[in-house]
């Protein structure tokens, strides 16, 4: 699977737009962050929580299809 480069999707973003995300993602000082900081920031603690997320969840059998 072909992964993309997150902070080309970040680019697109108004600085409004990345500061609301810095804030709902716990990042601090992010009002004090230029865009190029901020958008690696936001990066970085998305991939975070990426692999936090994929490292809690257990692996689950799939149901057997009912015939």
């Amino acid at each position: 699977m072909a992964r993309t480069n997150p902070l080309a999707n970040l680019a697109s973003l108004s600085m409004r737009q990345l500061r609301e995300l810095a804030r709902t993602l716990g990042i601090q000082r992010y009002s004090a962050q230029d865009r190029d900081s901020l958008a690696e920031s936001i990066a970085d603690r998305s991939a975070g929580r990426a692999e936090m997320a994929a490292a809690v969840t257990p692996e689950v059998a799939p149901r057997p299809v009912a015939a």
